[in-house]
Formats: C-alpha cells, structure tokens, sequence
C-alpha cells in the first residue's frame, strides 16, 4: 500500500514538477570492473553518493530486481535499511553490501525519490544494476568461506561417546562470510551462538563438531580473498583428561565436594561445641543450636539429595544449549534424568550412560 501511493503522489508530483529543476542526484563511487573476477559467497561492498538541492527531503529508496528471476536471485542485499550518513559538503553517503549467490547475478537498480521542500512535487534518480559472473568454489576440505584471513583459536577435544570426539574452537574472519562455515562429511556440526560481525568487518563465533575418534587431526580450507588462492587449516586433537559431551565445565569437579561437605561438618560440630560451653547463656545457646541443625540440614541435602526432572514425551536433548543444536536424543516416552546445571531456558542434564546434553525446561514435567 506504502509503494502504491508513493507512485500515485510520483506522477502526480511529476505532472506538476514540469519545468522545476532537479533536486535529487544519485552516483555510485565504487563501480564494478566487468573484468574483474567474483566468487560465489563473496560480498560486495558498493558506495553511493546522493546531493539533495534546494531544501529536498530524502522520500524513499527501493531496490528494483533484475527482471530475470535467475540473476535476481543470485544476489542477496544484507543491508537494505542502511542509513544515509550526511558529509561535510551537505552530501550523503550510503554503504550497500550485495552476496553473491549463484554463478550468475544481477546487481539490483538503486532508486531514491525526494520531494520538495514545499511537498509541491517529487523528483527520483536511480543507478542502473549490471549482469555479473561469479565462480563457484569447491574442494574435497573446502568450508565455504571467503575471507581476507581466517584465524582458529581456543582449540578444546573431548571425549563424546565411545565412538566420536567433539572439537569446539573459536572463528574469526576478516571481511567474509563466516556465517556459511561447514565442514564436509561431518553429520553433528554448527555455531555455538549466532555470528558476531564488528564495524571493522571482522566476524566472531565458536563453532562445535563431533569427529570420528580415530582421526588426529581437522583439515580444512577457506579461499583467501587477498592472495586469490586456497588455504589450509589443521588443528592437531588433543583430547582433554575428563569426559564431556559439551563443554569442559560440564560436572563439578568432586575433591570441591569433598572439601565442601568437611568445612560444613567441622562448622556443625564446632557451632556445638561452643553451644555447649555457653549453655549458661540461654539466648546464645539457642541461637547456637538453631544454625548447627540448619547447617546440618543443608549438609545433608548436599549429600543426599540429587535435582531430578522428568522428561515429557518427545522432549529432544541436544548437545548444545541453543536452538539450531545438533539433536542428541529424543524421548518417546517420560524419562526421569539428573540435573547438574542450566543455562537460560534450558537444563543441563546427565542420561544413564553418562552423557550429559541440554533440554529445553518446557519440555520437562
């Protein structure tokens, strides 16, 4: 409805603007060299410039499609809301980052219309999108990123089952498209949280796979943007001592509990003691023996109690605590599970063989 009218007040504004000068200018300041060569995943960053004279107000931008459905497709706009930013010349500038798709893209025609200071009439420019070609990568270890840099970092191996091992690192590129790493022939892989991208163009994130355990070593590649050419990746595994299915403070380690439950028997019966040497004193004695049974209490629960819940039919434990997991399990029927932990809306949880994954708290009775 909002586009509707804006055409209507257009041609309107266009009957009556016969004979007004133009008051909107838009000129990209980065053009795209037809020789140049692009890579399926790429991103392209373009800058415009836009001049608004005589008191015009910016109305609308609007990205106009190639009319070939396949090239429209074959490039996706990451950042069409991006806002002008006002220059020291009264000019603006605007950023728009285009990915490519597919080997055969349209970069989409840039409108803006503006409307006089007055509203009298409106006025539009527009820069013409161009057809472009893109290579489509590949490789046996080939991940699917384009980066001027790819860095790995915090390497951590364990134990997952008697079978696989799981590897969790941290991912930083520079100026790529991180968000579509994958590893090839891995089932049980993703993002531990969402990609963090910064104002430098360089992208975060901690990424998990479970790996058969008999190899040694991860190798992969990413295409370097800088040097046209393909890099590999090895990271050595290494497994850590203790078992765990996520993250290496899955359990509390139990020399702590042990440590834990000798403080608070020798506080009891030291609180005991002292009641009984100031048993003359009848306030200070209650008081004494008040906190020794409380103590006491939360003692034993401490060692005999254990946070059980009870899993609904078709609750799903995953390996992760976030919603695109990797799916663990899934129950058919309530099944009663130990607690050892939580985070946000999920519990953390060990089964009876000693695997420990996570399941939503809904999902538990």
């Amino acid at each position: 409805m909002r586009k509707i009218l804006f055409l209507l007040a257009l041609i309107i504004g266009s009957l009556i603007a016969s004979g007004h000068s133009k008051i909107v200018y838009l000129r990209l300041l980065t053009p795209l060299d037809k020789g140049e060569e692009f890579y399926v995943g790429q991103k392209i960053q373009l800058k415009y410039s836009l001049l608004l004279f005589s008191g015009a107000s910016l109305m609308d931008v609007e990205f106009i499609p190639n009319s070939n459905k396949v090239l429209a497709d074959g490039v996706e706009i990451l950042n069409p809301n991006s806002s002008w930013i006002k220059k020291e010349d009264d000019s603006y500038e605007n950023t728009f980052i285009y990915k490519i798709k597919a080997p055969n893209f349209a970069i989409p025609t840039l409108k803006v219309m503006a409307i006089s200071q007055d509203g009298s009439y409106a006025d539009s420019d527009e820069n013409k999108g161009k057809k472009f070609e893109a290579i489509a990568l590949d490789g046996e270890k080939y991940t699917g990123v384009l980066s001027e840099d790819l860095r790995v970092s915090n390497v951590r191996a364990k134990k997952y089952d008697e079978w696989n091992n799981i590897m969790v690192f941290d991912l930083e590129s520079k100026r790529g498209n991180l968000e579509d790493f994958k590893l090839k022939e891995i089932t049980k892989q993703g993002f531990h949280e969402e990609v963090i991208e910064q104002d430098d163009g360089r992208m975060r994130a901690m990424y998990y796979c479970v790996l058969p355990a008999h190899l040694k070593e991860l190798k992969f590649t990413f295409f370097n943007l800088t040097t046209l050419r393909y890099e590999e990746k090895i990271i050595p595994i290494v497994l850590q001592s203790d078992r765990v299915s996520t993250q290496s403070d899955l359990e509390p380690k139990n020399n702590f509990l042990i440590f834990s439950n000798i403080v608070l028997a020798l506080l009891v019966v030291a609180l005991l003691v002292l009641a009984f040497f100031l048993r003359s004193y009848r306030r200070i004695f209650w008081i004494l023996i008040l906190t020794s049974v409380v103590l006491l209490v939360f003692w034993i629960y401490g060692i005999l109690g254990v946070r059980e819940v009870v899993l609904k039919p078709n609750a799903k434990i995953t390996i992760l605590p976030t919603q695109n997991s990797t799916l663990m399990q899934s129950v058919s029927f309530p099944l009663r599970v130990e607690v050892i932990g939580g985070h946000g809306g999920f519990y953390k949880i060990k089964l009876e063989d000693s695997r420990i994954g996570w399941v939503r708290k809904d999902e538990c009775q």
